[in-house]
């Protein structure tokens, strides 16, 4: 008699790890949505619709794999992919998916400094301000 509320209580609490999502019971999923975002940046080497490669500046090459939900700014401005050229400097909010691959999120293409910031847009490569 004394192993029925022992038992009652084991089989109420079963119950209750059943119903418990697994990610309430153990935390965010690897590279899930809950995930924080690693930011990066570099120089585009490569760029399509599905695979971003930079050169970031200690001369390491990462490849970022793009979706359908990767998203593309200058600025404040969405672009296209298709406005990110090879040699452009980008920063990449990205993270890791279920396969262990870095996945693009926010693709940021940052505009080049302008000669004095006076609104020149003549690139700092020698060339004076005038």
């Amino acid at each position: 008699m004394k192993s029925i509320p022992f038992l009652c209580s084991a089989l109420l609490l079963a119950q209750l790890a059943v119903r418990i999502p697994a990610r309430a019971q153990f935390g965010p999923l690897p590279g899930g949505p809950e995930a924080p975002l690693a930011s990066l940046g570099g120089t585009v080497r490569s760029v399509d619709a599905k695979l971003l490669t930079i050169e970031d500046a200690g001369g390491n090459v990462i490849q970022f794999h793009c979706s359908r939900k990767t998203r593309y700014f200058e600025g404040s401005s969405r672009i296209k992919v298709s406005a990110i050229q090879p040699g452009d400097h980008v920063s990449v909010e990205a993270r890791r998916d279920v396969d262990g691959r870095m996945e693009a999120v926010i693709v940021r293409r940052e505009r080049q400094k302008t000669a004095a910031g006076d609104g020149d847009h003549r690139l700092l490569r020698g060339v004076p301000a005038a």
